[in-house]
């Protein structure tokens, strides 16, 4: 059984560390509406987090100090890799800022 810890306690802040933490589980501890990272279609759509729903951290936003976070589409079994989720095809990449992440997600330590 994992232990989840709140992000504040794991993450301090800056890109470097939003570079160390790619790969790990995250995940959400209210509800939550965030914006969908398209940087082709720049377009305005969002998605739902329930509490409980757990993506992986993918990098830093490339112009901005944000988290871009992978959640799956599809419900199922908890994601496990970046690797295995990015390849189904069935996943957002959703952007979520550094207060907002210390605040409102928990990370596998």
């Amino acid at each position: 059984m994992s232990i989840w810890k709140n992000a504040s306690s794991v993450f301090l802040g800056g890109t470097e560390q939003i570079k160390q933490l790619k790969g790990r589980r995250v995940r959400a501890r209210t509800a939550l509406q965030l914006k969908v990272y398209d940087p082709i279609h720049n377009s305005d759509e969002s998605m739902h987090l329930a509490p409980g729903t757990i993506g992986l951290v993918a990098n830093p936003h490339p112009t901005r100090f944000d988290f871009l976070i992978v959640f799956p589409t599809k419900p199922g079994p908890a994601p496990t890799s970046l690797d295995s989720l990015t390849r189904g095809g069935d996943f957002k990449v959703l952007m979520v800022n550094e207060p907002t992440f210390k605040l409102q997600f928990e990370i596998e330590p």
